[in-house]
């Protein structure tokens, strides 16, 4: 015969539960921001804006500053929602990226698991 169980029998079993989701979720953010910032980092001394790179050439722009006399800034927007913006920070004569800055924040931007998605 079975017993019937209480809902304070299983509170040990849902609070195990309830920490191991908290923390592979923050794991996983974590891990997800690193991974954006390993990105951008790729792009150092790549051409901007190559079209045969895959993390460098497809990019959307969304304004150009000048720095200096030898660099330019590019602002970037990561996703439709333009809560993650960043910049490269761009050598002018040999158009290569030299630098990177978070603009919107390092919260808003991590790598997302798009091919999960629909395509």
């Amino acid at each position: 015969m079975h017993t019937v169980r209480s809902v304070t029998d299983l509170k040990p079993l849902l609070t195990v539960i309830s920490v191991v989701t908290l923390v592979t979720g923050c794991t996983t953010r974590a891990r997800l921001a690193q991974d954006f910032r390993n990105d951008r980092d790729r792009c150092l001394g790549e051409l901007f804006m190559d079209r045969s790179s895959s993390n460098c050439g497809w990019l959307d722009v969304i304004e150009m500053r000048t720095l200096d006399e030898r660099n330019d800034e590019y602002l970037i927007a990561s996703d439709h929602m333009g809560r993650c913006r960043w910049s490269y920070i761009v050598d002018r004569a040999t158009r290569r990226v030299i630098g990177w800055r978070y603009v919107s924040g390092e919260d808003n931007c991590y790598n997302r698991i798009d091919w999960l998605g629909p395509w």
